[in-house]
């Protein structure tokens, strides 16, 4: 009995606990949004004192063991990844995963979501050999469950195919690519707009390999889907269109490419204002393109029209509200095997998946992008 009360009370101060927690955090969420970037990361910190304590104290009532100890460690997770401390995170994510295969067993589904984010943990850490065995586990659990034509398997796909693509393994890449069009075009048709980011994936790839007739075909396919469903001058459109770009810059067709790079520029200005992030991405890559043939003169201007949009933004401020816009990665193709950069938090790729598992109009698969600073789109209008 004095066993059972004594639990009892720990049970109570671990909940204590974990519920002051996650008032901190949400504070912190919303200092962040209101550009608090000093204050939103004071209230987080003490989000993960408060998470820790609980931790402990559920550990003392129920042992090292006890599978409601997930909780705590995912909460530990989703803090330190908030914060970019991924290996604080991986820690707490593989004792989550570690307690899931000993309370579920090894082939649980649940341990696919949890597989998802450690992965994705190790790549953001350049840990590229446990990334790939984690999505490849993942991937492998979710092919057994699901079978190998369901929309389950689609997040693990483009996962993997990115690091293929990120170590220059266009082909395997290329290979699992197909594979997810074909399911996304099963699944919703293939004129429906989940699958044009699969569309603008291969078309990259092809065009790594030097495919451009292929690759060109994908992204004006890509286009015509997006611009069908949410018009020419909708941001979406401007994936399709930066991607046709580089299919003609990397052919040697300037002036066709330029004409691309200017009406992603227009359009990004007009729908999301002047100031906007992926404007400063769009003058990037026009100023790059520009350099290459070299066009110093009209370069410079805009890096440095992009630099004074960056200085706006502070990049703590970037890190506290990454979550809330989709995150991609960029791959540096004068370092092979590197991710360069990836600009967002890694929990919205755990809503991108759900979101078209669901069918949820409007939120696309993140999707390889094969050279870099490739511009990929914000979830606009989306909490």
């Amino acid at each position: 009995m004095q066993l059972f009360f004594s639990r009892l009370f720990l049970n109570l101060r671990a909940r204590l606990c974990f519920g002051m927690a996650g008032g901190y955090r949400n504070h912190g969420y919303h200092q962040s949004a209101q550009g608090q970037a000093s204050q939103a990361e004071a209230s987080l910190r003490k989000a993960i004192a408060y998470t820790i304590r609980g931790v402990a104290l559920h550990t003392r009532g129920y042992g090292a063991h006890d599978f409601g100890l997930v909780y705590g460690y995912n909460e530990l997770v989703r803090l330190y990844s908030t914060l970019g401390e991924y290996d604080q995170a991986t820690a707490a994510l593989r004792q989550a995963v570690a307690l899931s295969e000993r309370s579920l067993g090894p082939e649980h589904p649940n341990l696919i979501d949890m597989l998802f984010d450690l992965g994705w943990l190790y790549g953001l850490q350049g840990r590229l050999p446990e990334a790939e065995h984690t999505f490849q586990r993942a991937l492998q659990m979710a092919e057994s469950i699901y079978g190998p034509d369901d929309l389950h398997l689609l997040t693990h796909l483009t996962n993997l195919g990115q690091l293929y693509g990120a170590q220059r393994r266009v082909e395997e890449a290329e290979t699992l690519g197909r594979q997810a069009l074909a399911i996304f075009q099963q699944t919703f048709g293939p004129e429906h707009p989940h699958c044009a980011p699969a569309l603008t994936t291969l078309a990259v790839l092809c065009r790594e390999q030097h495919h451009y007739s292929e690759a060109e075909q994908l992204a004006q396919a890509a286009i015509v889907i997006w611009a069908k469903a949410l018009g020419l001058t909708h941001p979406h459109v401007v994936v399709g269109l930066s991607v046709l770009a580089t299919i003609y810059h990397a052919q040697g067709r300037n002036s066709e490419a330029e004409a691309f790079y200017q009406q992603v520029l227009t359009i990004l200005e007009r729908a999301l204002g002047p100031t906007h992030p992926d404007v400063a991405l769009a003058l990037e890559d026009y100023a790059t393109f520009l350099r290459t043939v070299n066009r110093l003169t009209e370069a410079i201007p805009l890096e440095a029209r992009a630099r004074a949009i960056r200085a706006t933004v502070a990049p703590t401020q970037r890190v506290y509200v990454g979550w809330h816009t989709r995150w991609t990665c960029f791959v540096d193709t004068g370092s092979a095997g590197v991710i360069a950069d990836i600009r967002q938090g890694f929990y919205q790729g755990r809503r991108a998946r759900a979101a078209s598992q669901q069918g949820e109009e409007g939120v696309v698969e993140p999707a390889f992008r094969g050279s870099c600073r490739e511009t990929t789109l914000q979830d606009h209008g989306r909490p």
